[in-house]
């Protein structure tokens, strides 16, 4: 599992730069696994954005890209996913879960940052209020545990056996420079390894694949 923490955050600030720095690394690394690869979005717009920064270059070295909603129904694009093959899946909430490709197949998750819910979510609200009318921390008590969660789920769909084998990119790099990293970091069941530049990413994946 890797962190690349040479990436910035994807806050609204930085949204375009994430984006665009965030699909420079996805190509680099699916070009070393020859896709086998999955990349995990929390909303529409971001999987959109890095989705059409990729498609003519991965397309350019011969790998397929398959995008939630747009490349077809989710159960098309998984079958034609788990069939083998040079190909990329991005995917939104519903990848997360549910979703199982064994083998080599998948051998590779990028999720592109920490899986929170939108905080203008109605649900979300509600629930939120009624924990700080209770005195509670609606971030801790709620956002933080549903989030760690949906992190597991989304690290789940690499190991589907005992024989699976692959890397884990966190493209996120609040999970080593926040207090609430901790947090998710310790829910896994291997270390996450702080990763300082590119090049050294690269090269460890090129490791593992070679």
């Amino acid at each position: 599992v890797l962190a690349p923490a040479f990436l910035p955050e994807p806050s609204g600030q930085t949204g375009g730069a994430y984006a665009e720095q965030l699909s420079g690394l996805m190509l680099d690394v699916f070009t070393r696994t020859r896709g086998r690869a999955m990349g995990l979005f929390t909303s529409y717009e971001m999987m959109n954005q890095v989705a059409r920064l990729l498609e003519e270059p991965l397309h350019e070295a011969g790998i397929r890209l398959l995008v939630h909603g747009a490349s077809g129904s989710r159960d098309h694009i998984t079958r034609v996913f788990r069939s083998g093959g040079a190909c990329v899946l991005l995917g939104t909430h519903s990848f997360w879960e549910g979703v199982d490709v064994a083998g080599e197949a998948l051998s590779c998750v990028v999720m592109a940052r920490l899986p929170f819910s939108a905080v203008n979510d109605p649900i979300i609200e509600a629930r939120s209020e009624q924990i700080e009318l209770a005195g509670g921390s609606p971030f801790r008590e709620y956002a933080l545990p549903q989030a760690v969660i949906r992190f597991r789920q989304g690290f789940g769909r690499l190991i589907r056996t005992r024989s699976d084998k692959g890397v884990v990119i966190i493209a996120d790099p609040r999970i080593v420079t926040k207090n609430y990293g901790a947090t998710f970091r310790k829910s896994l069941p291997c270390p996450v390894q702080n990763v300082p530049s590119r090049d050294d990413l690269l090269s460890r994946v090129e490791a593992l694949f070679a």
